[in-house]
Parts: C-alpha cells; structure tokens; sequence
C-alpha cells in the first residue's frame, strides 16, 4: 500500500512539474499539490503502520493458578457429598430414576 501512494504521488507531481514548464498554472495545478500533500501524509501514516506491525511481538500467557472463590467451592463439596451419600445409601429406585440421576450429576459435575 506504501508503495502505491508512492507511485501514485510520483504520477501528480510529474504532471505538476509539466504543467509549470508549460506555464500552465491553475486551480487544477493548486488541487494537484493539495492531493500530494494528502497521499503523502496517507503514506507517512501507512508506514508507521507497518513499522508498528514488525515491532510486535506475541507474549505467553500467564499460568497463574485458577483460584475458586468460597462459595464455589462449597457448592461442589455439598453436591459431592450428596452423591456420594445417595451412593452410599443405595437407594433402591429403579433403572429409570438412577439413569435420571446418573444425567443429573453429570450434567451438575461439567
């Protein structure tokens, strides 16, 4: 993209540069010099871009460790204990409610 805005600056002032050779001075030559001035600042701005590009760099993340807030955590210790009193008890219900349970907890443990 810097490459054309350059090429594209060099292409206006060529025709500048033989509009005054010619003479040929207007408010066509004065807008001219304005897109230069323009393309030039759109080509300054796109190589600061591109060095910014080159500069960066990836970074690895932390590994800080996960720390579970209180109540989280006794959440999950009342939901196991349940289970492993419903497990204990053996309970005798029938294929259909412990496969329900069983979808329960599964579903409660991920």
């Amino acid at each position: 993209m810097f490459h054309q805005k350059l090429k594209e600056i060099k292409r206006i002032s060529d025709i500048n540069v033989e509009d005054l050779i010619k003479q040929n001075i207007g408010s066509h030559l004065l807008r001219r010099n304005k897109q230069i001035k323009t393309r030039l600042l759109e080509a300054e701005k796109a190589e600061r871009k591109q060095d910014e590009d080159d500069k960066r760099e990836s970074k690895q993340g932390n590994k800080d460790s996960l720390v579970l807030p209180q109540s989280l955590k006794d959440s999950l210790n009342r939901t196991l204990l349940f289970r492993e009193d419903l497990k204990r008890n053996n309970l005798n219900f029938k294929k259909y409610y412990k496969d329900l349970m069983q979808i329960y907890f599964n579903n409660i443990s991920h």
